[in-house]
């Protein structure tokens, strides 16, 4: 055996040229495979450099990697190994399904070392975890170690029949998914993810035991998948669905006042806006300074035609105001208050609060618009054309709702109102 192939009988070489693959650092991987084409390419060598022209996307690498392939594998042996390459992209299919079907396809391969693969595939392409599990390569918490991301652990597609018990240590994680698998009973472990805001379980059979069991060990991850549900239901507009998840989701969590409020709504859209006043009346007293309550409780009488208690709501949530308030809820409370006023004829302080929104607020086009409408009630074109105008500038769609809106209808043939409209037309 010549110099040149001297990796062949230097097995510490060998494996000092594995760890440079497995760094998935290209400088490392490059130097690695002049090594190679230097001292010669043993057979336990194939199994990293077949991964480099797999997994790895630098095309420098993938050049090298497939020269030394070519140049020291029988072509026949060579187009086995593509053959198995073209499964990745042949499969339409969840990445592991994919990945599983691809390694599993490797087992019957001499020249690889399926176990290996799986390693890199996991470090170079973070795949291959769902086959590493089922077979046992490596010890579970190695394996969700390297799964582990952005305070994620997700075993989507894996087609387990059992969760890795393993999960609880890892309490810092804030969200767990487990869709499209196959057990119906979990980890007691699971109590110990406290952290966990997030959990998705969608097409995997649980129990109706387990489904309790994770009502009562993570209830701030349950009251988002309730949530989640009530948002789809709404979107069908099931509406009594929608509000019975809202429901289970606060009652999960009833510290939140965003579910009060979800119900509210669907109540509303159920037809029963008055039914719905009570939770924001909930909300309110479980956070008193939260502005949001008070708005939408001022818009909810609004549509009931009470414009005398939406004013009173919108007051009380103004008297609310702390260091803590967002300037977009108190402009958003002073436009409910103007609203009221309008409605309820009182135009000169309708004005001052519309002028209060905007003061806070100089972008809002529809208080421009509505005081624009105000100034018809006083029939002061000019102010009028002035705040139409600027109401236009800051969205185009309110030449059309002009042309619609009743308050402009004196002004539906007059001139300058019809050219503002049309202009650039």
């Amino acid at each position: 055996m010549n110099h040149s192939q001297y990796l062949h009988n230097d097995p510490e070489a060998i494996e000092k040229i594995k760890k440079l693959i497995e760094s998935n650092e290209t400088a490392n991987i490059l130097l690695a495979l002049e090594f190679i084409s230097q001292g010669g390419f043993p057979a336990p060598l194939i199994t990293h450099v077949y991964a480099l022209i797999i997994f790895q996307y630098e095309f420098e690498v993938y050049y090298k990697a497939s020269t030394l392939l070519e140049a020291n594998l029988p072509k026949a042996r060579l187009n086995a190994l593509k053959q198995k390459e073209e499964i990745l992209s042949a499969m339409d299919n969840e990445k592991e399904v994919v990945a599983s079907a691809f390694l599993t396809a490797t087992e019957q391969v001499p020249e690889l070392d399926t176990p290996t693969l799986t390693h890199l595939m996991m470090i170079m392409r973070e795949e291959g975890f769902a086959y590493c599990l089922k077979n046992q390569l490596m010890p579970n918490k190695a394996i969700l170690d390297a799964m582990y991301d952005y305070e994620m652990l997700c075993f989507d597609h894996f087609g387990l029949t059992s969760l890795p018990p393993e999960v609880g240590l890892f309490p810092q994680a804030t969200e767990l998914s487990f869709k499209n698998n196959s057990f119906s009973d979990l980890p007691n472990t699971i109590a110990q993810m406290t952290r966990l805001k997030f959990i998705n379980f969608e097409n995997t059979p649980l129990s109706t035991h387990s489904i309790q069991q994770l009502e009562q060990w993570v209830p701030k991850a349950m009251a988002d998948h309730y949530n989640d549900l009530a948002y789809d239901a709404n979107d069908q507009k099931q509406y009594a669905q929608a509000f019975e998840y809202s429901q289970k989701a606060y009652q999960l969590t009833p510290d939140n006042t965003e579910y009060l409020h979800d119900m509210a709504t669907y109540l509303a859209k159920a037809g029963k806006t008055r039914e719905g006043l009570q939770y924001y009346d909930q909300a309110m007293e479980i956070a008193p300074h939260d502005l949001s309550s008070y708005i939408h409780k001022s818009d909810a009488l609004t549509d009931l035609q009470e414009y005398q208690q939406s004013l009173e709501v919108a007051l009380a949530g103004l008297q609310m105001v702390d260091n803590h308030s967002s300037t977009e809820k108190i402009a958003h409370l002073h436009f409910q208050k103007a609203y009221a006023l309008n409605l309820l004829k009182e135009y000169p302080a309708a004005h001052e609060a519309y002028d209060l929104v905007l003061q806070l607020t100089p972008q809002d086009e529809a208080a421009w618009f509505n005081k624009a409408c105000l100034y018809t009630k006083t029939h002061d074109k000019t102010a009028m054309l002035q705040c139409l105008e600027k109401a236009i500038q800051l969205l185009e769609k309110n030449k059309a709702l002009a042309i619609e809106e009743k308050d402009f209808e004196a002004y539906w043939e007059d001139e300058d109102f019809l050219a503002l409209v049309h202009r650039n037309e």
